[in-house]
Parts: C-alpha cells; sequence; structure tokens
C-alpha cells in the first residue's frame, strides 16, 4: 500500500510567513494543497480527495480567530485545524481549542 503525504492548507496574514510555512511543510514532505492570506478564501477552499489539514493564524478576535476556526469545522465537522498563533497566553490557547482546532502552536522565536 502506497503511503500518501498528508494534505495541507495554509492561511497566515503575512505573506512572508505564509510563505515560510509552505517551504518548511514542503521540506517536510507534506504536501501543501493551497495558500492562501485571506481567511475568506481559506474557508472557501475544498478538501481535494480526502483530508486537509489546516494550518491557520489565529488571533484574538477578527477575522483570523475562533471564526475562521469554527467556520472551517463548521462546513466540515472531518476537518482538522491548527492554530498558530503569537498570542501565549492561555486564554487564547483556550479559545482555540474552543472553536474547534485540534492543535495550537506559537510563533514565538527567541532572540
Amino acid at each position: 500500500m502506497e503511503r500518501r503525504s498528508p494534505k495541507v492548507f495554509v492561511c497566515d496574514p503575512h505573506p512572508f510567513t505564509l510563505q515560510g510555512v509552505e517551504r518548511a511543510f514542503k521540506r517536510a514532505g507534506l504536501n501543501v494543497v493551497g495558500t492562501t492570506t485571506d481567511p475568506q478564501q481559506c474557508l472557501a477552499s475544498p478538501d481535494e480527495d480526502g483530508t486537509v489539514i489546516y494550518f491557520v493564524d489565529y488571533s484574538p478576535g477578527g477575522a483570523y480567530g475562533a471564526r475562521l476556526v469554527s467556520g472551517l469545522i463548521d462546513t466540515d465537522p472531518t476537518r482538522r485545524v491548527v492554530a498558530a498563533s503569537a498570542h501565549e497566553r492561555i486564554p487564547i490557547i483556550a479559545s482555540a481549542y474552543e472553536a474547534g482546532a485540534c492543535a495550537f502552536v506559537t510563533k514565538h522565536l527567541a532572540p
């Protein structure tokens, strides 16, 4: 049986971050099926031939917060959403999980 690479769709408002994440995922052998800086385009993206993991920016409130995560899950409950954020406070992390994220990753970089 042939093992297929996981499919990932990346959504981040910052083009530099978007490109970096896409490159890192491709180097790791993941199949990046789409990228966008627009949360509406992310919500409208079709899942192509099976499960797609959504790696999305998560900011409190606004278009990149709980509305995006819950919108992806509401559209298809089998979707898996990983929330990535520069915010590391417990209430923000908890809100991502409450919205339906299956994982939370911080974007913190040590100086």
